[in-house]
């Protein structure tokens, strides 16, 4: 549950906040989206040692948030339609 909550906050909610605050109140709002580079600084900072995997690490932790998200929405648009989960097999 709590991945699920951090994957649509950061990969869904954000972004949704700033486009839309951008287009009704203010472009300022787009702002918001600079907390994506401060949350890569903030990964790739945070591991010990410090080498090129760990900036790497942090890069990609910080943009798998949109299609974790997107997947949050398929399964939930899924079961709002009653269609059943299938497994996902990777080869």
């Amino acid at each position: 549950v709590k991945d699920t909550r951090r994957a649509v906050l950061w990969g869904s909610a954000i972004p949704l906040v700033a486009i839309l605050g951008a287009l009704i109140i203010s472009p300022w709002l787009l702002l918001i989206l600079l907390i994506y580079p401060v949350q890569f600084l903030r990964l790739g900072l945070r591991a010990t040692p410090r080498t090129r995997d760990s900036w790497d690490r942090a890069f990609f932790m910080t943009i798998a948030k949109f299609p974790e998200a997107r997947g949050v929405w398929d399964y939930v648009w899924g079961r709002l339609r009653g269609k059943p989960s299938a497994l996902i097999e990777y080869k």
